[in-house]
C-alpha cells in the first residue's frame, strides 16, 4: 500500500541520519499487516543488542480514517477548502462507509497527520528500547518483548507497565522534539510560531491515533491522555514555556476533540477524566521517577550523544 510505503519512509528518513547514536545496538524496523492499530518493540536475539521496532498497517490506516472523518466537518484548518463531501467505504479491516472532504487538499492534510501519528508510535517503541524498558523487563519478568498484551509483573509492581508505558510517550515526545523542533548548531534557531506550526500536525495525528487506544488497568492511560502528556514532553523539550504549552495543548486539543465527536466518534471511547489525568499527574510522574534510574541502568544505547534526548 503505497500510503503505508510513505510513512514508513519518513520513519526510515527520521533514523537513518543517526545510526551511531545507537551503537552498540541496532534497530530493525518493520510494518506489518496486522489491520489493528498496535506497535511492538522486541529484542530479535537474547544474546545480541539487536532490536526489532514494529508498527501495524492498521495504526496508520485507522488514523488516516480517523483524519478523513474529522476533516469533513466544519472546524479545523477552516482555511482549506471542503469542496462538498464524498462517500468512501473502507473494507479492510472492517466494512464501514463514512463521509470525507471532496477536497484534495483537505485530504492530503489528513495524510500528513496521520504520518505524524504513525511516527509517534513508532518513537513510542523506540522508547522502550532506548529508555532501558525491555531490557529491565528481560531482567525481572524474562519478557523479550513489549506490546499491548499483559504481562505478569514481578512482586509488588502491580502498576510498572504503567509507569514504563506512560515513560515511552514521555521519552517519545522528546524525541520528536529533537527531530523536529530543536535546530541543529548549522541553523537558524526556529522562533516559537515556527515551532507551534509544526508541533500542530503533531498534536492533531497523535490525538486521532492515539484516541484508538483505551485505558488499561495497571497498563495504559486513555489514549488522548497519552497524547497530551506526549505532546507535553515535545513542547516543553521543544523550548516552549510550559505554561504556555499547556495553554496551547488544551485548546488545540478541544478542537480536536470536539471535531471528533461531531464526525459520530463516541465521546467515551476517547475522552478522560479529570480524575485520572490527577492519577497520571501524581501517582504515575512519581511512579517513573521513582523507576527510571532502574531502567536506564538496563539501556543499550550510549546516552547524552548529538541530542539524542535521553534524560532522566
Amino acid at each position: 500500500m503505497e500510503i503505508v510505503s510513505a510513512a514508513f519512509a519518513g520513519v526510515r528518513q527520521g533514523f537513518g541520519g543517526a545510526p551511531h547514536l545507537f551503537r552498540p545496538g541496532r534497530l530493525c524496523g518493520f510494518v506489518t499487516d496486522s489491520p489493528y492499530a498496535n506497535g511492538m518493540a522486541w529484542r530479535i536475539h537474547p544474546d545480541e543488542p539487536v532490536y526489532g521496532l514494529s508498527i501495524t498497517a492498521g495504526s496508520l490506516l485507522e488514523t488516516v480514517v480517523a483524519a478523513y472523518r474529522v476533516l469533513s466537518v466544519p472546524g479545523l484548518d477552516a482555511a482549506l477548502p471542503m469542496q462538498g463531501l464524498v462517500e468512501a467505504a473502507m473494507e479492510w479491516p472492517r466494512a464501514e462507509t463514512f463521509l470525507i472532504p471532496g477536497s484534495q487538499q483537505r485530504r492530503d492534510r489528513g495524510i500528513r497527520y496521520a504520518h505524524c501519528g504513525f511516527l509517534a508510535i513508532f518513537m513510542h517503541e523506540f522508547a522502550h528500547v532506548a529508555r532501558g524498558h525491555l531490557g529491565y523487563e528481560a531482567v525481572t519478568n524474562g519478557n523479550l518483548y513489549m506490546d499491548e498484551r499483559p504481562v505478569k509483573p514481578a512482586a509488588g509492581q502491580s502498576a510498572m507497565r504503567l509507569f514504563i508505558e506512560s515513560d515511552a510517550d514521555e521519552m517519545a515526545g522528546r524525541l520528536l522534539a529533537t527531530r523536529f523542533l530543536r535546530s541543529r548548531p548549522s541553523v537558524d534557531p526556529m522562533d516559537m510560531k515556527q515551532k507551534l506550526s509544526i508541533a500542530y500536525d503533531f498534536l492533531v495525528g497523535i490525538t486521532l491515533a492515539f484516541a484508538a487506544f483505551p485505558r488499561a488497568q495497571n497498563a495504559y492511560h486513555t489514549g488522548t491522555l497519552r497524547a497530551r502528556v506526549m505532546m507535553g514532553a515535545m513542547l516543553e523539550w521543544g523550548g516552549i514555556e510550559v505554561t504556555i504549552a499547556d495553554k496551547w495543548i488544551e485548546s488545540n486539543m478541544l478542537d480536536v476533540l470536539q471535531c471528533m465527536q461531531a464526525a459520530g466518534y463516541p465521546a467515551q471511547s476517547y475522552l478522560y477524566s479529570a480524575a485520572e489525568a490527577r492519577e497520571f499527574m501524581t501517582t504515575t510522574s512519581a511512579g517513573i521517577r521513582s523507576h527510571q534510574r532502574d531502567w536506564l541502568r538496563c539501556a543499550p544505547f550510549q546516552h547524552e550523544k548529538e541530542g539524542l534526548a535521553l534524560p532522566e
